[in-house]
């Protein structure tokens, strides 16, 4: 399993995407780690996500508000490696959400346009 967070201030979006292609969806209060304890993190996770783990999760990307100084970043790693101690952690900033998703809808976009100029002769099975 794949899990992602997308954390602010007042929620925290989450995704749990499963081998087979199932996603999960749950939300939780949201966590800054400069205006709150990494406990609110671990009890939120711990009641809400941890109960919906069906597979070994294998990735986990956090991406937030307030994990801009290694110090925070390594706290919330911690907090996750202490549920899934084998999981690859990527902690990054909210904005860079954004951008991957912007650039993972572009991508997609133009994979349409390309294949919409292929000939529907070229398509088709002989």
């Amino acid at each position: 399993m794949i899990l992602i967070a997308d954390s602010g201030g007042s929620k925290i979006d989450w995704r749990l995407l499963t081998f087979d292609g199932t996603i999960v969806q749950a939300n939780t209060p949201g966590f800054n780690p400069y205006y709150q304890p990494i406990e609110d993190l671990t009890k939120n996770f711990k009641e809400v996500i941890v109960p919906r783990v069906t597979e070994g999760i294998q990735k986990i990307f956090f991406y937030g508000a307030g994990v801009s100084s290694e110090k925070n970043q390594m706290t919330i790693k911690n907090a996750f490696l202490e549920f899934f101690p084998k999981a690859q952690i990527e902690i990054g900033w909210d904005l860079l959400a954004a951008a991957r998703h912007f650039v993972a809808v572009i991508q997609a976009s133009h994979a349409s346009w390309a294949l919409a100029q292929i000939p529907v002769c070229m398509m088709a099975n002989k």
